[in-house]
């Protein structure tokens, strides 16, 4: 563990945990689940409720502290139930526990989701007296995007607004009403979440974070590089203000989707704020997994929360709202709050040879732009000026009315094969200005030359959606003919439970583009993964959306059954194979004549599943359908029980010479049930031949019976047909009467 602030807390609370541990964990817990805390109105104008669980402690001696959980989940997916296991042993150790949703990016754009976490800690708050804990001691709890939301949750505390150049953000919104009712939070864990957003191309990852179709870029609406200063309002390293409350920072080191180096940026801003913050990281952890659940690991975030909101540790009563912020602006009295703040961005951080490619910087400042401004920059890198790229000034003037300068890092030819470089711009400190948050920033500078390496130009996956289980096809494309030996290209995928591919792909000498097979994986819920190719520095995204089977057929053989003969078989068939598990799909039947069991388990690796009907005896026949439902997709077949009926009537001897008798016999589908059966008996011809009875009765137990025919002295060969009927079928056979 690193500790950033000498504090006292951390010994503290081993102590208390030691002490109360055993009875706390004796406690029981009472769940509240779907209390709706907020709403909001869908795009189709509907109105949708926000969530939250509540799990709560019974026979507290005082108001229990409470503990917010925020779900992770790229902010487009996840759930806040059920809440983790290692969230509820809270509860045992003597707290409230809330979970809470957020709407997801596909549903509204920043700053929705901190306006509906904040929304939720107000009627939390709010309601403190109604569910019997303590309002003066709420801690947050989030990983990934969670923690993203609660370290913004966090820092963000008593601020209201903030602006950052030209874009003004309301952080609190209206969710959740309760206006006069404080959001802050008085202890924030943070496991592996995003603090820096315009920084993360900085580290090497599995995800291109400034594609638009990134995690973040969709939140934002937009690549963040393009959006800096909506990108600055969603970064929680923006808000730090040495008033902020503690922090416990958890991150794995081997982190490939959100950068290790993102805790380290807000544990140092923290740290630089006089903000007490521990930093644990957890060496060989990638994006959270099982080192996360190790029992040492989750001690510390239950001793941490003892320690700084536990019963009876003293806490500051909670502040009230204060005023908008402007970004990076410190408290009252901490710095000049009319010297602008300057920050910089690489808005195009891609940029190649000969120049076509150029990449892009942009420089803004806050305040007023009524008088120009100038300040200074400093340009390094791995790339030389005038060499690899046209030199940039030393000095950059804001023009009155202006509130951003961009500048262009226009690429020179240099004909010397070299690896990827870099353009780092900074801006200089200066008396007359806050050079921040956001003072460096820099832009990748591409070699292009020959003989012989090509630039990876495009990945493509096609199609872009497919049922788990089914394969789609990438090609990569290089700018030039490959050389003598090929390109060998990289790839990888960012989730390889989903979909995965070849370690490399070679383009053949001679060739600009390659094929290769992505294999897709059956899953239980839809994912989406992120295809990654690699050439000389240079790395291209596409996404594969892998989907969850859905229920595409039911059919019924055969549909139509003698009652207590015979049994239909259902067959249910899924548009893509089963996940490990396989899939449960429910049945239903609305035929009381039929049998059928509630579900049927599609195996794993499998497309389909039967199941057997079994069916009584009717005295009419019974119509119903059989549903089967998975998913939210449901798909009927219509089942038909009939009495039984004829299977075969047969004559002996056929032909005959008249005048003779003839035996006819009748045979049912089965045994004829209780009360038997009766068959009714005709002739086309009487006169030629004709039944010695109109009926019989196949008594109950039996399947056939026998009956007499006359026939008549004939001068000539003729023709009588004999049809037997019984329950709506019907067998009949041409009988010939010989002279």
């Amino acid at each position: 563990m690193q500790h950033h602030q000498p504090w006292k807390w951390f010994a503290l609370s081993l102590v208390l945990l030691s002490l109360s541990s055993t009875a706390l964990r004796a406690q029981t817990c009472q769940l509240q689940s779907g209390l709706i805390y907020g709403t909001y109105v869908d795009s189709a104008g509907q109105t949708q409720n926000l969530l939250l669980d509540l799990l709560l402690p019974t026979g507290a001696a005082s108001p229990p502290p409470l503990v917010i959980w925020i779900h992770g989940g790229g902010w487009r997916t996840g759930s806040r139930a059920p809440m983790p296991t290692r969230v509820t042993d809270l509860c045992a150790h003597g707290y409230t526990v809330a979970s809470v949703d957020y709407r997801f990016s596909n549903v509204a754009l920043w700053p929705a989701q901190i306006q509906d976490v904040k929304g939720a800690v107000r009627w939390l708050r709010a309601h403190a007296s109604t569910y019997g804990f303590d309002p003066g001691r709420f801690g947050a709890w989030g990983e990934s995007a969670g923690g993203h939301l609660a370290t913004i949750l966090g820092t963000s505390g008593g601020v209201p607004s903030i602006t950052v150049g030209n874009v003004t953000v309301d952080l609190e919104g209206t969710t959740g009403g309760n206006a006069g009712v404080s959001s802050r939070v008085q202890a924030v864990v943070d496991w592996y979440g995003a603090t820096d957003f315009l920084q993360m191309h900085f580290y090497p990852t599995t995800v291109n974070h400034d594609s638009s179709t990134s995690d973040e870029g969709r939140l934002i609406g937009g690549p963040v590089q393009d959006n800096p200063e909506k990108t600055a309002t969603a970064n929680a390293i923006t808000y730090v203000t040495p008033d902020d409350p503690p922090f416990l920072v958890m991150h794995g080191t081997l982190d490939k989707t959100n950068p290790f180096n993102q805790s380290e940026l807000l544990v140092d801003a923290l740290a630089g704020s006089g903000v007490p913050v521990d930093f644990v990281p957890v060496q060989g952890a990638g994006h959270g997994g099982s080192q996360f659940a190790a029992s040492s690991l989750l001690q510390t975030v239950y001793a941490f929360f003892d320690a700084t909101i536990g019963t009876g540790v003293p806490v500051a009563p909670v502040a009230a709202m204060g005023s908008p912020a402007t970004a990076g602006v410190p408290p009252a009295g901490a710095a000049d709050p009319a010297r602008p703040f300057v920050s910089v961005s690489a808005t195009d951080r891609d940029a190649s040879e000969p120049g076509t490619n150029k990449g892009a910087f942009l420089i803004w400042r806050t305040g007023s732009t009524a008088n120009p401004l100038t300040v200074d920059v400093t340009v390094s890198g791995t790339a030389d000026s005038l060499t690899d790229y046209a030199a940039i000034p030393s000095t950059l003037t804001f023009p009155a009315g202006a509130d951003r300068v961009a500048v262009s890092i226009d690429p020179l030819e240099d004909f010397v094969t070299e690896e990827t470089e870099d353009v780092h711009l900074a801006v200089e400190p200066d008396p007359a200005i806050h050079a921040g948050p956001y003072a460096g920033s820099r832009v990748l500078l591409t070699d292009d030359d020959v003989p012989g390496l090509p630039v990876l130009l495009s990945l493509a996956v096609a199609p872009g959606s497919v049922t788990g289980g089914t394969n789609a096809t990438g090609t990569v494309t290089i700018d030039r003919a490959a050389p003598a030996g090929g390109a060998v290209v990289s790839l990888g995928t960012s989730n390889s439970a989903a979909a995965t591919v070849p370690a490399s792909v070679t383009v053949a000498a001679g060739a600009t583009s390659a094929t290769f097979t992505v294999t897709s994986k059956p899953v239980a819920a839809a994912a989406t993964v992120q295809v990654t190719a690699s050439y000389r520095g240079v790395g291209r995204t596409a996404s594969l959306t892998v989907q969850a089977p859905v229920l595409s057929a039911l059919t019924l053989t055969p549909s139509s059954v003698a009652g207590g003969c015979a049994a239909s078989t259902g067959k249910i068939t899924l548009s893509g194979k089963a996940p490990t598990g396989g899939l449960v799909v429910s049945l239903t039947n609305a035929n009381p004549a039929a049998t059928l069991p509630a579900s049927v388990t599609v195996a794993a690796g499998s497309s389909s599943a039967t199941f057997s009907i079994s069916t009584t005896t009717v005295s009419a026949a019974q119509s119903g359908a059989v549903t089967a439902s998975f998913g939210g997709v449901t798909r009927s077949a219509t089942l038909t029980v009939r009495p039984v009926g004829l299977l075969t009537l047969a004559l002996a001897p056929n032909p005959v010479v008249g005048p003779g008798s003839v035996t006819g016999t009748v045979t049912l589908e089965c045994t004829a049930p209780a009360g038997g059966v009766a068959v009714a008996l005709s002739s086309s011809a009487a006169a030629i031949a004709s039944p010695g009875v109109t009926s019989l009765t196949i008594p109950a137990g039996s399947s056939s019976g026998t009956f007499p025919i006359s026939t008549a002295d004939v001068t000539v060969e003729s023709y009588a047909t004999i049809k037997a009927t019984a329950n709506g079928t019907s067998k009949s056979v041409k009988l010939t009467v010989k002279p």
